[in-house]
């Protein structure tokens, strides 16, 4: 006859088996929506790098991204970046991060061209050195993207916009606060205030800048927004002081539900498992 210690260590076998087979059952699903369906798998990905002032009289000033380089903010890093050169764009069709072509297009109305101090020799300072921004003092930049597919308006998605202007080499040396500006059809408008510190530039860290309110902007190097769905939207950058710098922006899509259900209940079927298997062995 079997003591109770014995019957209590068999139920504890059990017991981990069984969370051991959730776990892995959890991640046999998951792995084949990977192989079956590799945008359910990831986020999907577009990234726009203006170039602002790339190339003037054969002078190279910022060079475009090769496919190769990954760039962009931790969580996001992506290869396969569009480069924008020029003042103005329209239609210019889009490529996601794995070089396929999407059905999306980016149009970008007349702008100032610059570049910053910050070494290309990284994808990431090769992203955040050039830049457009407001013309003549006047005219805010103002880009449109039209055209999203299924993977980013089903379960929605954000948009990020990176910033930094040349405000640490010149003779005004201040911080330059923007209003970005996002709008979309049959919704309101939504605006984040982000504070371009004044004598620094990027020094290889994305630090994500909020506010409500000119008064109340955080510095950083990008703004972010989400809960998105529509197919198109158009983003403005108004300055409240500077030139309102836009070095990129990146379309972010939200991984769908059925994923990361998979791979949370694998999770925790394993941190269950090794639970018990450590009370266990206690």
């Amino acid at each position: 006859m079997r003591g109770t210690s014995d019957i209590r260590r068999a139920e504890g076998l059990d017991r981990r088996r069984h969370c051991a087979s959730l776990g892995a059952l959890a991640f046999i699903c998951w792995a084949v929506a990977i192989v079956c369906h590799p945008s359910a798998a990831r986020a999907d990905l577009i990234g726009i790098n203006f170039l602002g002032l790339g190339t003037k009289s054969g002078t190279v000033y910022v060079r475009p991204l090769k496919p190769t380089e990954w760039a962009g903010a931790p969580g996001v890093r992506q290869a396969n970046w569009n480069n924008a050169e020029g003042s103005s764009g329209s239609g210019v069709a889009l490529h996601d991060d794995a070089g396929d072509l999407t059905g999306a297009s980016v149009t970008w109305t007349y702008a100032g061209k610059s570049y910053t101090a910050v070494s290309d020799d990284t994808g990431d300072g090769c992203l955040m050195r050039g830049y457009i921004h407001r013309f003549a003092n006047l005219i805010p930049p103002e880009i449109t993207v039209s055209g999203l597919g299924a993977p980013f308006t089903v379960h929605g998605y954000s948009v990020i916009i990176y910033f930094d202007g040349e405000n640490a080499n010149n003779v005004i040396y201040q911080d330059w606060v923007t209003e970005y500006v996002l709008a979309v059809t049959g919704s309101p408008a939504g605006s984040v205030f982000g504070k371009d510190a004044g004598w620094s530039s990027f020094d290889g860290t994305f630090v994500q800048a909020t506010g409500a309110s000119a008064a109340d902007a955080t510095a950083g190097n990008y703004v972010q927004f989400t809960g998105l769905t529509t197919s198109s939207f158009t983003l403005t950058a108004t300055p409240v002081s500077g030139d309102g710098p836009i070095n990129a922006i990146q379309i972010i899509s939200a991984p769908e539900p059925a994923s990361l259900a998979l791979l949370v209940l694998g999770a925790v079927a394993a941190l269950a498992a090794r639970t018990k298997q450590s009370r266990f062995r206690r």
